[in-house]
């Protein structure tokens, strides 16, 4: 009897103090904020996950794509990773409406994620 109570004793102490290694990564935060009404076109956009995102030199494991109302790509098509934020600089200034940013990273667990989120380009008059 005390061997099964040490047992499950070691395994829920395991689950307990590490469940961030077994969490898939996701958003914490980002640039601009979700359903957020943007009225200057900004240079750049990014994603932070709740966990370093893993970087293969010369790999595109993570990426994060920006398009316009019409799906048109307005990244330059270089993501960037440091540390838990995902980072991309745009180009050109779209039409008005909604901007959807959508993603695809490994997180430190390895396994892969994606999702999107949108904000909307209103701009000043």
């Amino acid at each position: 009897m005390k061997k099964i109570i040490a047992v499950v004793a070691t395994i829920g102490m395991a689950l307990a103090t590490a469940p961030s290694a077994m969490a898939h990564a996701q958003i914490s935060s980002s640039f601009p904020k979700a359903k957020a009404i943007v009225k200057v076109w900004p240079a750049a956009v990014w994603v932070e996950f709740d966990g370093n995102l893993i970087s293969l030199p010369g790999s595109k494991v993570d990426r994060l794509v920006v398009k316009d109302s019409m799906g048109m790509q307005m990244d330059v098509k270089n993501s960037s990773v440091n540390g838990a934020r995902l980072s991309v600089s745009l180009v050109k200034t779209p039409s008005v409406g909604k901007i959807t940013m959508s993603w695809r990273v490994v997180s430190e667990d390895g396994h892969p994620v994606q999702s999107s989120i949108y904000f909307y380009y209103i701009p000043k008059k």
